[in-house]
């Protein structure tokens, strides 16, 4: 085999595949888009930034909160909160909104 025959073999080897570098660099791009996205949403969600109380909520108990189980249709477990309101006021409520938020161990 001459030395131009090697050359010409090596060449074709290396154009044979499609090359992996645009597949590369999109994980990449999609990576950083994801991180950006959860660092942003960490930061944002603890700004401090909150919807002022209804001065009405004074009127308003919650008691007895606890988290329950039970057993779904499918024979899986759901937990959920459950627990009693009871307004005190002299205005009807139309509707109620409660946020929890649950951390784990790492905050």
């Amino acid at each position: 085999m001459g030395d131009s025959e090697q050359y010409q073999a090596a060449a074709t080897a290396e154009e044979d595949g499609p090359s992996s570098a645009p597949w590369v660099m999109g994980v990449l791009v999609v990576v950083g888009l994801v991180v950006v996205v959860v660092v942003a949403g960490h930061y944002s969600a603890g700004s401090g930034r909150s919807v002022p109380a209804n001065p009405y909520i004074s009127k308003v108990e919650v008691a007895g909160l606890h988290m329950a189980t039970a057993e779904n249709f499918a024979g899986g477990t759901v937990t959920y909160i459950e627990g009693r309101m009871a307004n005190h006021g002299d205005k009807r409520i139309t509707g109620a909104r409660i946020e929890i938020l649950f951390k784990d161990t790492l905050g």
